[in-house]
């Protein structure tokens, strides 16, 4: 996923003329969100693999709570700042982040995660790009799910890879038993 989740970030940036980029993934239980990947940034509050509560009225989680698209003017001008939310002034005062848009990944009726894209100057973005950014989110779904059924069939090969060579050492015991005994008890010891 990793590659595929930086590809997707690097040209949904340049398409959108984005200065940094993220995605973050919820957890099975919806209880916090984790970054999978992110591009452009110098500095950043959080680094892959760095989790933050869903439960939060920030942004990130907002888009993944109610899987509406968040789009913000200016960082700036949001109550956040205002009451020096302290993940929210690092994004401003620290990254320079001014506009930003966060595009909830729908795998049906629930976010599994959302992207975001910010802007060091205040310029917020226009439904065009809010609409190509829905697309890359729809690609990164199609990754994640393409990931997760990748990962449950090598989980069942291995459990039937198991059940073969359970099989075949069974097969061998009988041929042995069969071997010193007469068919019929040995049939009869192995069942």
């Amino acid at each position: 996923e990793g590659p595929v989740f930086e590809a997707i970030l690097n040209q949904a940036a340049e398409l959108c003329a984005a200065s940094q980029a993220s995605l973050q993934l919820a957890n099975a239980e919806r209880t916090k969100f984790e970054i999978a990947s992110y591009w452009g940034f110098e500095e950043t509050a959080f680094s892959v693999g760095g989790s933050a509560p869903l439960d939060s009225g920030r942004p990130i989680p907002e888009a993944i709570r109610t899987g509406h698209t968040v789009n913000i003017t200016d960082l700036r001008d949001t109550d956040f700042y205002r009451e020096n939310d302290p993940v929210v002034s690092h994004v401003v005062d620290v990254e320079g982040v001014r506009s930003w848009v966060i595009v909830p990944l729908m795998n049906g009726p629930q976010a599994i995660g959302a992207i975001a894209l910010s802007r060091k100057e205040v310029k917020p973005f226009v439904e065009t790009e809010i609409h190509l950014v829905e697309s890359f989110a729809a690609q990164a779904v199609i990754a994640i799910e393409n990931s997760r059924q990748f990962r449950a069939l090598e989980t069942l090969n291995a459990e039937l890879e198991d059940r073969v060579k359970e099989q075949v050492s069974e097969i061998e015991r009988m041929g042995k038993l069969k071997r010193f005994l007469p068919a019929a008890v040995a049939d009869t010891v192995i069942s």
